[in-house]
């Protein structure tokens, strides 16, 4: 089949599922304390619906359909630049659209606790110097790609198996991957197939989804996880997760890129490899306020050049490729968020390391990092759906990674030719406007100071508009 083929199927698909969800809206009354909106995201109420409105004789749905559509538009003005390398961010005016479109279904199996999950997805557009020369790109939808035309693939297609372990019941949520309906709090849920590691791996609910929150890749992800992907974010891989009372426990082991930041996957599974474990524990503390720190280790096998070798190799002109071979990563992060105002008002925080032996894979070139920040709800001012949010964030590199690009070696990110190193400090703020249900228009604003950790350069402030629409 070709690809304009699929892409007219996606949109066959897309506009379906929209006409069945409009014609229930038209027969069935919504209830502004009924379950949080996000077909696509996650907002301050979670994913746990309301006392359970169903049919009693029909009982809980065996499927849900949902989908997204995100067009974010983003630029800036000339800034202060002596001098660019080949993967410097571009110094001149630039103004970059990226848009993407989701299909969501999540389908119960005929045995207890199965599920099947598929994402047909389609993306195109291309983001500010085609994402390279920060350490913490800007636009959370934009991916380093070489064809910037709209292209269809499977984002998500693996199969969920949840083993109840009894306890408590709660209601989950109609969205986005999720069927509604009642299941015991402590469970084991397995997953296997094709789908991102940060599914489930350092989540936080106020910095994670920039369809609908922080556009900045180091605030919806600790950017320095180089989590296994390829270079759109996805890859097939296994992770099992505990669930008992108010802690959780997750592992999880996928696929590695065959070359940095490459699309296609390393076939050598028992030598390319990223793994990860995390700890969370959740909490309440004065009238109900939720609160969760989640501590993440992870280590990766991959064919990884060495910066270290790569300068005694080649001093003035270092080629971290020439040195690769199946080596070790690993780092860890930490991610907290608290309830200050009950639906209201959150705030939260990240901190994050990785060596700096072997060179960045999958994500992107950071090796330190600390970020905090807060989301309002706009209930003050008789807005309780829109949203504002502030971060700043500070990442590192660590010091081979700082020689290496000194000497004037390139990343796959990163390279300026030469770098007067300073970390690199990003200031995150936006207005998230809700206009109806499911549909959000958001103005973003960024400054960033030493882009890519580089002190002769910038700073730069980046601008953004983002339309979002879900069901």
């Amino acid at each position: 089949m070709s690809r304009r083929a699929v892409r007219t199927c996606l949109l066959a698909m897309l506009i379906a599922c929209l006409a069945q969800k409009a014609a229930l809206a038209q027969t069935v009354e919504t209830s502004t304390d009924g379950p949080p909106e996000g077909g696509s995201g996650r907002s301050i109420g979670g994913n746990i619906a309301g006392p359970l409105d169903e049919d009693k004789s029909k009982g809980p749905p065996w499927y849900s359909a949902h989908g997204q559509a995100t067009v974010i538009s983003q630029g800036y003005f000339p800034f202060r630049s002596p001098y660019m390398g080949q993967n410097s961010f571009v110094s001149a005016y630039e103004m970059r659209t990226t848009e993407t479109a989701t299909l969501f279904f999540a389908a119960k199996l005929p045995w207890e606790g199965g599920m099947l999950i598929i994402n047909p997805e389609e993306s195109g557009g291309r983001g500010t110097s085609d994402v390279f020369g920060l350490g913490a790109p800007t636009n959370g939808e934009a991916v380093r790609v070489g064809n910037p035309a709209p292209t269809p693939y499977f984002a998500r297609f693996f199969l969920q198996q949840t083993f109840s372990l009894g306890g408590e019941w709660e209601n989950l949520a109609d969205i986005a991957n999720q069927v509604p309906g009642p299941h015991y709090k402590n469970n084991i849920v397995i997953k296997v197939g094709k789908m991102p590691a940060i599914d489930d791996f350092d989540d936080n609910t106020y910095a994670h989804d920039p369809r609908l929150q922080f556009l900045n890749w180091g605030l919806m992800y600790n950017s320095t996880w180089d989590y296994p992907a390829n270079t759109r974010g996805y890859t097939y891989g296994f992770d099992i997760e505990m669930n008992l009372w108010d802690w959780s426990a997750r592992y999880g082991v996928w696929q590695v890129p065959e070359f940095a930041n490459g699309s296609e996957l390393d076939s050598h599974i028992l030598k390319a490899w990223g793994m990860a474990w995390e700890a969370e524990q959740r909490w309440m503390i004065l009238n109900d306020l939720q609160g969760a720190a989640r501590l993440l280790g992870w280590l990766n096998s991959a064919h990884m050049g060495s910066y270290r070798e790569a300068l005694q190799m080649s001093p003035d002109a270092p080629d971290v490729t020439a040195t690769r071979q199946y080596r070790l990563r690993f780092g860890f992060g930490l991610s907290w968020e608290q309830e200050l105002i009950k639906n209201e008002l959150g705030i939260f925080g990240r901190i994050g390391y990785s060596d700096s032996y072997a060179e960045t894979w999958a994500f992107t070139e950071c090796e330190r990092t600390i970020s905090i920040g807060m989301l309002l709800k706009g209930k003050s001012w008789n807005r309780p759906k829109d949203e504002v949010g502030l971060a700043f964030m500070v990442n590192g590199l660590g010091p081979q990674h700082i020689d290496y690009l000194g000497a004037g070696g390139l990343g796959f990110e990163l390279g300026d030719g030469k770098i007067n190193y300073a970390p690199e400090m990003t200031l995150e703020t936006y207005y998230n406007l809700r206009v109806r249900k499911g549909l959000y228009i958001t103005l973003d604003l960024q400054g960033i100071a030493n882009p890519g950790y580089n002190r002769d350069r910038g700073p730069v402030g980046v601008i953004a508009m983002r339309a979002h629409f879900e069901f």
